[in-house]
C-alpha cells in the first residue's frame, strides 16, 4: 500500500507530534499517528522523547511480540449475570494522566493481531475497555523497502493514521 505520507527528520516529527498532543488536549483532534523509518531511525527514542516532554506516562507495546489476547484481556465468567467478562490488561493506559500509547514494530505485527489494533486506533478501544481521553496513540514500524521485517499495510489499517517516514538528521543528535 501506498501511504500519504511526508518525511521528515525526527526532530521535525517530534514537532508535529508535540503540536498533535496539543491539538488533542484542547478537544480539536484526535488521531493516531504512524511514524515509518528504516531501522536505527529513532523513531523509539522520538517516542520517548515526546513522553517526557509532555510529562506523559509511556505504554510501550512490541506488536511483534504479542497475540490478540494480549490486547483484549482475560475473560472471565460472571455468575450473577452469567455472561463472560474480560478483565483490563495491563498494557492498556486506565489513567486520567496523560499518557502515550505507543504500538512499535506495527507494520512487523501478526496479520491476527491487526483487527483488534484497527479498534485502538480508530474508535480507541478493544472490547469494551476504551482509552481515556489523555491518552495519545502513536504507531510505529519499518517499511518492506527498509529490508527490515515488514508487511504491507493494507488500507484497513493504513486509512486509520497519520503517517510521517521518519529520516536520520544528524543536527537532530546534536541539538538533543
Amino acid at each position: 500500500m501506498t501511504v500519504n505520507a511526508t518525511t521528515l527528520s525526527a526532530g521535525e516529527a517530534l514537532r508535529v507530534l508535540q503540536a498533535g498532543w496539543q491539538a488533542q488536549q484542547s478537544g480539536g483532534l484526535t488521531v493516531s499517528w504512524m511514524l515509518h523509518g528504516r531501522p536505527g531511525v529513532g523513531k523509539t527514542e522520538l517516542v520517548q522523547t515526546l513522553a517526557r516532554r509532555i510529562g506523559a506516562e509511556l505504554y510501550d507495546l512490541r506488536l511483534t511480540t504479542i497475540e490478540p489476547q494480549d490486547l483484549r484481556g482475560l475473560p472471565y465468567y460472571d455468575h450473577a449475570a452469567a455472561r463472560t467478562v474480560w478483565y483490563r490488561p495491563e498494557d492498556l493506559p486506565d489513567t486520567d494522566a496523560p499518557a502515550i500509547l505507543f504500538l512499535d514494530e506495527l507494520t512487523a505485527a501478526a496479520s491476527s493481531l491487526q483487527p483488534t489494533v484497527y479498534g485502538l486506533l480508530q474508535e480507541r478501544r478493544v472490547g469494551r475497555h476504551r482509552l481515556p481521553p489523555g491518552v495519545m496513540i502513536v504507531a510505529a514500524g519499518n517499511r518492506v523497502e527498509d529490508g527490515a521485517l515488514a508487511y504491507d499495510m493494507g488500507s484497513a489499517l493504513g486509512d486509520r493514521l497519520i503517517h510521517m517516514i521518519v529520516q536520520a538528521d544528524p543536527e537532530d543528535w546534536l541539538r538533543t
